[in-house]
């Protein structure tokens, strides 16, 4: 039941002063409420409340009866709650204070700048997200997530029920936690008697739990700093370290058993061993170096990386296998892949497996090698083919050494020695599988046409090399395209050497030399709307690499933005967001070496750089990394905000008049909504972003006009432009009551006309009247004053007017004449003024003016009006001269006459009121009461 003294407010309705809107957007100034009061909202729902500037309540119901979901309460300024208040909307703030305790959230609560601070027993049903820290008084219970920019204080009996992220974390005992806890920052404190169900991370400073306290989960201090288990405090596991977990930081006072050890990636397991080689064959002189991977799924699309021990073999008839640095090996923790060389000293073929620790289970070994799968063959002369991994199109040379086995040694020896021959050369695709483009030795590629645009088909082209001293041969090579690609060379001997057969075969890897983004999207581009960019992947030439991103496992990249402009301090970085950015996946969806992402989007005003890098950070697992942006001076943009927000602040409390300046606010935002704090122009940024802009009436129903509607740039101050000098005037006076809706549209094509809000100003056509008083010349005289506004087809009392003000200095006192009509200066009048001047304040469209009694006593006329301009004479239809008076600036109310009988002929609605006072006329005797009697 409504306390007597409180006020129900009603959205759309009674509104608190200052709020104006309908269809279920709405807008006030700063809002405080009193003890009791109630805000309610009715249809249409769901319903958006913008309060610019500070929300203070005292004890309050905010959409007591219904859902949260009905309301969203956006507050541009700080919000500050009474005690036991009920708040059922998603309020979103710079900050949010409840001070006394008791209060229920209905929703989830947002801080885009500041904290969250919740005293005693206040609850909230949704999430917390604060740029800012979170503090929790006691007693209080969260029914969501918290995400907190700084620390979070939970105070004494408080329950979350969601996922915690905080940069630190500190309680005051007896807190629940219902899911994880991760801080960035610092580290978690949790007090006597505190439990949480979930994992708990700590970036650095540990974790401490003081007792009693239940964590069935892993503790992981990433830093190894300190875990801390105090009297009878359980755990479920912990890990110290980022990677290879131990208990080598744990600090047991529980009483209890050490807990055990864990890892963040506990629930990864070893599929398999693949052992790997370029070409699965070597000579018998020369060991060959065989990587050991340990594989996480059946493809080896990711690495275990929790550890493995084993060893390899090599079985084959007749065969002798010799291991330089033994055969066991062993993967650390961290790591997916290790190396270990083996050298077949006798030529044939043998098959290669591994075997794996007690304990250890796992899929059978493969290889990437062999026909059948790890048969590894191996032969007493040869050649041995050697080029580096480079970028692709970079000019590189094949090193071609023949060598053969040195008698019963198992050392090379060169096999030609300073003579030519004749070697026959073949490429092929290995990763991706095939290609377009084929490796040009000499400048001849190898393929069946002999040219580099054509792909590797197993065709070889004949080379004359020609071998030194050392039997080393050297060859140019160049590759224009991207991938894992495979050479071999063979060489058929004739005349003294027929009978000899020598072969030879290797891989390198080509990475893309850059990334090219470019944008697709014509500029200027909308903040916070989706754009295009390609992103290539190029040789040192700067041409496409058409097989980037066909590999096996495709490549992707990371893409970065960097602001360019405006610079200073008002300027921000915004947020960078779509496919390929952080933390979202790389983005692989390469077509003939060209991605094409069509979500990118950045949250502010300016221009910036795009930049793309290699996710993995190493081609193919070859150390070669890959980068490109596209520069350092802003090629991406201009951005523009997405549309204009509009708020209105009528002049005289739920309407203006014709003429009269209202307040509006012309917010820039982007397309989710967030202001573009960028477009600026005050100087706070440079070079200045925002443009002057124009104020419309959508509807132009009236015919009339606005003043002050070109709102200059530098009236922006980070996305906010505010003008009290707009005003709009009906082309003719005598108009009904209407409403303009008002648009904001800049030079750049920026309008609040798609995705703003576009309030409406209700205006009326008004004038002030003064009548004529007479009365005793021994009392002060009382003189009627009317605000009228026109209905459509009368002048009647504007009884919305609680408004205007009339100061003593605006009354002009004319003429003054004595009792017989004669001109006299020998008596004066004054009107009657309160302390801050003013003579009379109009109340629901009424006013009185008071005037003192002749001074000295007298009895006679004057004439007055009220000076409504800006000048120091009325402009009212009294004779001349006219006394000097200040102007009350209120031109609006002006009439088309300034009294009943004066200004004959006046068509202009520009004459200040006008009226006779008269001293010693009392009411006539036609006017008195003698005796009065019912008559049946």
């Amino acid at each position: 039941m409504p306390v007597a003294w409180a006020t129900d407010y009603t959205f759309p309705g009674q509104m608190p002063p200052g709020c104006s809107g309908s269809a279920g957007v709405y807008t006030c100034g700063s809002l405080s409420l009193g003890y009791f009061d109630s805000v309610r909202v009715a249809a249409p729902l769901p319903a958006r409340i913008t309060v610019n500037g500070s929300l203070s309540t005292n004890t309050v119901q905010i959409n007591p009866s219904r859902p949260a979901s009905d309301l969203t309460l956006v507050v541009n300024g700080a919000v500050d709650i009474g005690w036991a208040s009920t708040v059922n909307a998603t309020l979103i703030a710079e900050s949010i204070r409840d001070a006394s305790g008791a209060v229920t959230f209905g929703g989830a609560l947002t801080s885009t700048k500041g904290d969250i601070a919740l005293a005693y027993a206040s609850t909230v049903a949704g999430s917390l997200s604060s740029s800012g820290r979170v503090s929790l008084g006691g007693f209080n219970t969260v029914n969501g997530d918290i995400s907190s920019a700084g620390r979070l204080y939970a105070g004494y009996l408080s329950t979350i029920t969601g996922k915690v992220s905080a940069a630190d974390l500190i309680d005051n005992g007896a807190v629940t936690y219902g899911q994880t806890i991760a801080t960035s920052q610092g580290g978690v404190q949790l007090g006597f008697l505190s439990s949480a169900r979930g994992d708990i991370s700590a970036a650095k400073g540990g974790i401490r739990a003081e007792g009693l306290n239940t964590l069935p989960g892993c503790l992981w201090s990433k830093d190894a700093s300190a875990i801390t288990l105090n009297w009878a405090a359980t755990a479920g596991s912990i890990c110290c370290g980022s990677s290879n977990c131990s208990r080598g930081c744990l600090d047991n006072n529980s009483g209890w058993w050490s807990p055990a050890t864990c890892s963040p990636r506990k629930s990864v397991t070893l599929d398999h061993i693949e052992v790997r080689h370029a070409s699965g064959s070597s000579l018998t002189c020369a060991p060959a170096t065989l990587t050991v991977v340990a594989c996480q799924d059946a493809a080896c699309s990711a690495l275990y990386t929790g550890g493995v021990q084993g060893s390899l073999s090599a079985i084959g008839a007749g065969m002798s296998v010799a291991w330089p640095g033994g055969n066991g090996f062993s993967i650390p923790q961290g790591s997916g892949s290790t190396t270990v060389d083996m050298q077949v000293t006798t030529p044939g073929n043998v098959s290669v497996s591994a075997s794996l620790g007690s304990g250890v289970s796992a899929a059978a070994a493969a290889c990437n090698f062999g026909s059948p799968a790890c048969t590894f063959s191996a032969q007493d002369s040869g050649f041995l083919l050697t080029v580096p991994h480079h970028a692709a199109s970079t000019a590189q040379s094949l090193n071609v050494a023949a060598v053969k086995k040195a008698g019963s040694a198992n050392a090379c020896v060169p096999a030609f020695a300073s003579v030519s021959k004749t070697v026959r050369f073949a490429c092929g695709h290995s990763d991706p599988a095939s290609g377009t483009r084929a490796v040009s030795l000499g400048g001849v590629g190898l393929n069946a046409s002999g040219l580099p645009t054509a792909a590797c088909d197993g065709s070889t082209q004949a080379l004359t090399l020609v071998f030194d001293a050392q039997g080393v041969a050297r060859v140019p090579l160049l590759y224009a395209d991207a991938g894992k690609v495979a050479l071999s060379a063979t060489h058929t001997g004739s005349g003294s050497s027929a009978g000899l057969s020598m072969t030879g075969s290797t891989s390198f890897i080509a990475a893309p030399a850059a990334f090219r983004p470019q944008l697709v999207t014509l500029p200027p581009l909308k903040a916070g709307a989706a754009f295009t960019m390609t992103v290539s992947a190029v040789d040192a030439l700067g041409q496409v690499t058409p097989n980037f991103g066909r590999e096996s496992a495709p490549e992707g990249v990371r893409l970065a933005f960097s602001r360019a402009s405006p610079t200073g301090k008002g300027a921000v970085d915004g947020s960078f967001s779509g496919s390929g950015v952080a933390p979202r996946a790389a983005w692989s969806a390469f077509s003939n070496g060209v991605a094409s992402v069509a979500d990118l989007a950045w949250s502010e005003v300016g221009s910036g750089d795009v930049s793309a890098t290699l996710a993995s950070g190493s081609y193919l697992g070859s150390g070669l990394s890959v980068s490109g942006s596209t520069g350092a001076v802003g090629a991406v943009g201009p951005f523009v905000p997405d549309h204009f927000d509009v708020a209105l602040t009528p002049a005289c409390g739920s309407f203006s008049y014709s003429g009269q300046p209202f307040a509006v606010e012309v917010t820039a935002r982007n397309a989710t909504g967030g202001i573009t704090l960028n477009h600026d122009g005050s100087g706070a940024v440079s070079p200045a972003t925002a443009r002057a802009l124009t104020l419309s009436d959508v509807a132009a129903a009236t015919g009339g006009s606005f003043t002050g509607a070109s709102l200059g740039a530098n009236l922006f101050t980070a996305g906010v432009a505010r003008s009290a000098d707009v005003s709009y005037t009906f082309a003719n006076k005598v108009t009904p009551p209407a409403s303009v809706v008002v648009r904001a549209t800049d030079s750049q094509g920026v309008s609040s006309r798609t995705g703003g809000i576009e309030p409406a100003m209700p205006l009326r056509s008004g004038r002030l009247r003064i009548y004529n008083a007479f009365g005793t010349e021994k009392a002060a005289l009382a003189v009627p004053v009317q605000v009228q506004y026109w209905s459509g087809r009368v002048w009647a009392i504007n009884d919305a007017d609680s408004c205007t003000v009339i100061p003593a200095s605006a009354i002009a006192r004319g003429s003054r004449t004595d009792s017989r009509g004669q001109a006299t200066t020998a008596w004066n009048t004054a009107p009657e003024q309160d302390g801050a001047g003013r003579a009379a304040a109009v109340s629901a469209g009424n006013a009185s003016l008071r005037f003192a009694p002749p001074t000295p006593w007298s009895t006679g006329s004057v004439d007055v009006a009220i000076n409504l301009g800006a000048g120091g004479t009325d402009a009212s239809c009294l004779s001349l001269p006219r006394p000097v008076s200040t102007g009350a600036g209120l031109p609006w109310l002006r009439g088309q006459a300034g009294s009943t009988n004066a200004c004959a002929g006046s068509t202009e609605h520009t004459r200040d009121p006008s009226a006779r006072l008269t001293f010693g006329i009392y009411a006539p005797e036609s006017r008195r009461v003698m005796h009065l009697r019912d008559v049946n």
